[in-house]
């Protein structure tokens, strides 16, 4: 099942962390803060299973590209 999870762009927390530079500890906190739906677990692109959390890194670009620009 995992190895599905990372050939179509699912990747574990640790590796999010290098690719993303956000910590696993936000990650989690995200998962049950109502201002970020797609981040609830389970839904567009954070899943736990039973290896623990994959994110969806294309999915997580695709958010980031949506947010509004900090400039």
């Amino acid at each position: 099942m995992i190895k599905g999870y990372m050939a179509i762009g699912w990747v574990n927390l640790a590796r999010f962390e290098e690719l993303a530079k956000i910590s696993p500890q936000a990650v989690r906190d995200r998962t049950s803060n109502v201002n970020y739906p797609e981040w609830r677990s389970g839904h567009s692109f954070v899943k736990k299973i039973r290896d623990g959390y994959y994110v969806n890194y294309e999915g997580f670009q695709e958010w980031l590209d949506r947010q509004p620009s900090a400039a």
